[in-house]
């Protein structure tokens, strides 16, 4: 049963459906040739091109893609890169068999380097005779540079713990990294999901059964079954690609902030020995919220509720990152207490954003999971104290003592077993150690 929407190549037309005239079909073929976000192409028995879209001549700076027809691979990227594609092309041609999903690194004239996910088949003529090949890529520059990244991170982080020369210290830094790790890895493996289903594999084979018919595309479009169809088809087509690529982008931004974090978080650790880390104007409530982004991933693949209570507070002035580093931690334990509870539903965590008599920035992060005995409040705060199975104890000690670090500090409320647990983070206006002194005019609003 063809799903609603979707069109099947399979069956008769609908009476109403007419056949595509050939100045239509020519028209569907130029929009897929202009729009299609992918680089598609067909070459011949030399590996030499017979026909790309647009968007292949446009990431090779050409305006016509006909300007490419007759070249090759070795007229664009590094030798290196184009010999192990013409050996891979040679091999479809002599074997029949093709290859999908390869990541092959792209060395351009100028030094850039760029990295696609391919796949390519063996292009056939109406005798099944191989007559050349045809093949899609999908630039993944963005994923490969994250997945670097992310290994250059790691090192860094190991150095820097080991300059620190603190088991203490640096088992903090390595949990809060580790926050940020599973985030990019879930942000990773979702964007690696997405490529391994995408819609790509269609528009191929609707390339295909153009290329087979090339030579009566006329009769083609208008007089076969599959012909009249696939004109409509191709422009569903396209709208699902479009809204598959803007995916893609949106995942790939978030990667991009995850990053960002880890970043900054290193960044931190390197300059723990230093004096005058960076203070600057900061809104609670937007702290807030980039600590939530931070962990959204991860909150809706355990079916958690973010509620929010927010009252207006002033702008403080803070070290960023570190309460970052705290808020990150309070919303991870949290997402623990709920997954210990036992709930298959209604799992909350609930943003409490306020201020106290004594005029200090308060911000709860409140649960209700599994709660906390009465004879273990006392220990949460200290170092190696979990009640997790896989717990290490790192994650509540390293916050306590970063928001000491900042003139702040942290608290702990439970009414007991089951009935959930509320974490606070209380800080001053500015931090004790500020150079503006405790003397200086209010923290001027906040800049993004």
């Amino acid at each position: 049963m063809t799903p609603p929407g979707r069109t099947d190549l399979s069956r008769p037309a609908a009476a109403h459906t007419h056949a595509a005239t050939p100045e239509e079909a020519a028209l569907y073929l130029k929009a897929l040739h202009d729009n299609a976000p992918d680089a598609i192409y067909f070459k011949d028995c030399e590996s030499r091109f017979t026909w790309v879209c647009k968007s292949m001549a446009e990431k090779r700076g050409i305006e016509d893609p006909s300007a490419l027809i007759g070249t090759t691979d070795f007229d664009t990227f590094s030798k290196e890169h184009a010999t192990q594609a013409f050996a891979d092309e040679q091999k479809i041609l002599r074997t029949g068999q093709p290859i999908h999903d390869i990541e092959e690194k792209e060395t351009w004239p100028d030094g850039r380097v760029t990295w696609v996910s391919t796949s390519k088949m063996p292009l056939r003529d109406d005798y099944g005779g191989i007559i050349g090949t045809f093949g899609i890529s999908r630039d993944i520059t963005a994923r490969v540079k994250a997945e670097t990244l992310l290994a250059s991170t790691r090192k860094e982080l190991l150095e820097a713990s080991r300059l620190a020369g603190m088991a203490e210290i640096s088992s903090g830094i390595l949990h809060n990294i580790g926050n940020g790790l599973n985030s990019v890895n879930t942000s990773v493996t979702l964007i690696t999901e997405q490529l391994a289903q995408s819609r790509v594999v269609k528009l191929v084979k609707a390339a295909e059964m153009l290329r087979e018919n090339e030579s009566g595309l006329a009769r083609f479009l208008t007089e076969d079954e599959r012909g009249t169809m696939l004109p409509g088809y191709l422009i569903e087509l396209s709208a699902l690609l479009a809204e598959e690529q803007n995916a893609l982008k949106t995942e790939v931004e978030q990667l991009r902030r995850y990053v960002e974090h880890l970043k900054s978080v290193v960044a931190l650790q390197q300059g723990y020995n230093r004096t005058g880390s960076l203070v600057e104007n900061a809104a609670p409530e937007e702290l807030v919220e980039e600590a939530v982004q931070i962990s959204a991933l991860s909150l809706d693949r355990h079916g958690i509720d973010v509620l929010r209570e927010f009252s207006p507070v002033p702008v403080i002035r803070v070290t960023r990152h570190k309460v970052l580093q705290i808020l990150v931690n309070f919303i991870r334990n949290a997402k623990y207490a709920l997954d210990e509870s036992g709930r298959d539903h209604d799992k909350t965590i609930t943003l409490v954003l306020g201020q106290t008599p004594e005029g200090k920035i308060a911000i709860t992060v409140r649960d209700n999971g599994a709660g906390v005995a009465p004879e273990n409040m006392a220990s949460l705060f200290r170092f190696g104290f979990t009640t997790r199975k896989d717990g290490h104890g790192f994650g509540l000690h390293s916050s306590a003592n970063t928001a000491k670090e900042i003139g702040g500090e942290v608290r702990a409320h439970s009414d007991g077993p089951g009935r959930g647990a509320a974490f606070t983070l209380e800080l001053p206006l500015r931090p004790p150690d500020d150079p503006e002194g405790p003397g200086a005019p209010p923290p001027r609003p906040a800049t993004k």
